[in-house]
């Protein structure tokens, strides 16, 4: 019993010691770790917040100034009318008390007895009175951003997360399985390019054809058609803010506007061919364009009838390819301009100023495996870009920082243009069977 009792006891050590060794030691160097990295983590991300709010101090400095600047102004304006309203207010006292006391004098006239005070007074005498001209004061208007913080969002400065993989707060209004709402047929003879979302549950599509048709998006029902000018295919379709369809025409170099149920030139470009065109959240048009020699590319922001802005460079460094090949371009929510380039394999994105904000060239794990080959390119409400990828059959999802967020196949065929409308459905253009494929994908 002895013997037993001192085996197990032995056992019963050497398990302790065990214990001790393969588990309390590394666990309590684990618990260490942890702190440390609990302590650090803390520590960084008060520093983040610190970062953050300085840098929200800086910026009601600047917000201080911008208001104190403009109310200067307002305060210059003021003065200027004030003192002309003055002059004019004193003119006209001087004037009242003038005709005032010549009032007096006929009056005490006519109170009199006096006949030839009355045979002296000139009726058709009319006296001199200064009486100012009046005039309109012209204030200047302030001019309020819709929606300020959407602005505020897109220049303060966001958070960029290092990983590939997204995170939950990305995908949060992202529906895990996207559905096929319904898909409708256009009828084209050839192929199947572009279309874009109309109010009232319309879209316009174009194909390999002189004629764009009308569909309602709900039901797909064809509701009407037209021709193009030259009797060329379009490029490229858009709607204005204002509701007007839109197209480049690659053969003749023109931007055209369906106005009262007819085209007209809005713009004809020499020396430039358009591709994409675009309209932007103030009405503006933006064209991308490659020279006749094809050797550069550039985004033409029109308002108006006039050109405002030119992009082609960064830094000295052309932001996008040169060729003969095929280029789309939106406007993100924050602002961003976005080009889908074909030739350089990317969507180039940069801000309402010109400069380069990333570039996207496809994520790992495409579903055929091929190189990112864009097209259409489209934006929803929350800032998303989504890039037609017509090699590997599916869309391409990335945040408005280019963060890849996931793909949409949904057994997608030759997906070329795309367009979303209010309720960020998605529209498809299927370029090879000329069908167009309706997605839910935003929660």
């Amino acid at each position: 019993m002895i013997k037993i009792f001192q085996e197990k006891q032995n056992q019963v050590k050497a398990y302790l010691r065990r214990l001790e060794k393969d588990f309390y030691e590394k666990c309590h160097n684990e618990l260490s770790e942890v702190e440390k990295q609990i302590a650090d983590f803390d520590e960084r991300c008060n520093k983040l917040k610190t970062e953050i709010s300085d840098h929200g101090e800086e910026w009601c400095k600047a917000i201080k100034i911008v208001v104190k600047k403009l109310t200067s102004q307002v305060s210059k304006v003021e003065n200027q009318h004030k003192e002309t309203l003055n002059s004019s207010k004193e003119k006209l006292q001087q004037s009242l008390h003038k005709v005032q006391q010549y009032m007096e004098q006929i009056t005490g006239i006519l109170r009199s007895n006096n006949i030839a005070k009355h045979l002296n007074i000139n009726t058709d005498f009319e006296p001199e009175f200064t009486i100012p001209p009046k005039f309109d004061i012209v204030l200047p208007i302030f001019s309020k951003l819709s929606k300020p913080e959407d602005l505020i969002s897109a220049r303060f400065g966001s958070l960029a997360f290092h990983s590939d993989e997204p995170t939950p707060s990305m995908i949060k209004d992202i529906l895990y399985k996207p559905e096929v709402i319904t898909m409708f047929k256009t009828r084209y003879d050839f192929h199947l390019y572009n279309l874009t979302s109309q109010s009232n549950m319309r879209i316009w599509t174009s194909g390999d054809h002189c004629v764009m048709k009308m569909f309602n998006s709900n039901q797909g029902v064809y509701i009407k058609s037209i021709k193009t000018l030259s009797g060329h295919r379009p490029e490229s379709i858009a709607i204005t803010k204002t509701g007007q369809l839109v197209y480049t025409d690659y053969h003749d170099r023109s931007v055209n506007i369906l106005k009262n149920g007819k085209f007209r030139p809005l713009y004809e470009l020499e020396n430039w061919i358009p591709h994409g065109v675009c309209s932007t959240s103030s009405g503006h048009i933006l064209v991308v364009m490659v020279r006749d020699d094809y050797k550069q590319s550039k985004v033409v922001r029109y308002v108006g009838f006039k050109e405002k802005q030119t992009i082609f460079s960064y830094k000295g460094i052309p932001l996008f390819s040169s060729g003969d090949f095929y280029r789309y371009i939106t406007e993100n929510k924050n602002l961003d301009i976005c080009v889908s380039d074909q030739r350089a394999g990317a969507v180039v994105v940069v801000n309402d100023a010109g400069e380069l904000r990333f570039r996207y060239t496809g994520h790992t794990r495409v579903p055929k495996n091929e190189p990112f080959d864009p097209r259409g390119i489209a934006t929803d409400s929350r800032s998303n870009i989504l890039a037609a990828d017509i090699i590997n059959h599916c869309v391409h999802i990335i945040d408005k920082n280019g963060q890849f967020i996931r793909y949409l196949d949904c057994g997608l065929i030759n997906p070329w243009g795309l367009c979303t409308d209010e309720n960020d459905l998605l529209f498809v253009a299927q370029y090879k069977n000329k069908n167009v494929v309706v997605i839910s994908f935003m929660q």
